[in-house]
């Protein structure tokens, strides 16, 4: 992954690397995911099965957390889905046919994980969050390349 910080007129630095898997990054998300204030990127990595967390530290990441999984990421978003103040991590998992809802991370991991399944060889590719019926709560549209 390259950071490139610009200067507010339209200059950009050198791009910063940070390695996050050989050919793999692809997709982001950018949020505040430990509440510093401070903005985080997670990355999503198609060819190990792992997202990272970079947390940010003026400007770099000086902290990075690798989770593994046994699935086929393709996308990342963050939303929050109930009312614990924290925010959640939406990952779309080709091979599992569906979304994996990371919810409540803390600093060594996450509370808890739901999977929302799709249709059989449904194999979702990307997915968009909001609120589509207008109840107030956050809502998952999931596309698939497969059905």
């Amino acid at each position: 992954m390259a950071l490139f910080l610009g200067d507010g007129n339209g200059i950009f630095d050198k791009s910063t690397i940070f390695l996050t898997g050989v050919r793999s990054s692809i997709s982001f998300a950018i949020c505040d995911i430990n509440k510093d204030h401070r903005l985080d990127t997670i990355v999503i990595s198609n060819e190990t099965g792992a997202f990272d967390i970079l947390l940010d530290s003026f400007g770099g990441f000086a902290n990075q957390r690798k989770f593994s999984t046994d699935s086929s990421l393709q996308s990342v978003a963050v939303g929050r889905f109930n009312y614990d103040t924290r925010l959640h991590i939406v990952i779309g998992d080709s091979e599992n046919n569906g979304v994996d809802v990371l919810l409540g991370y803390i600093n060594i991991g996450f509370v808890n994980q739901l999977t929302l399944t799709a249709a059989n060889d449904s194999q979702s590719r990307s997915f968009v969050i909001g609120d589509f019926n207008s109840d107030s709560r956050m809502d998952v549209v999931v596309a698939n390349s497969g059905s």
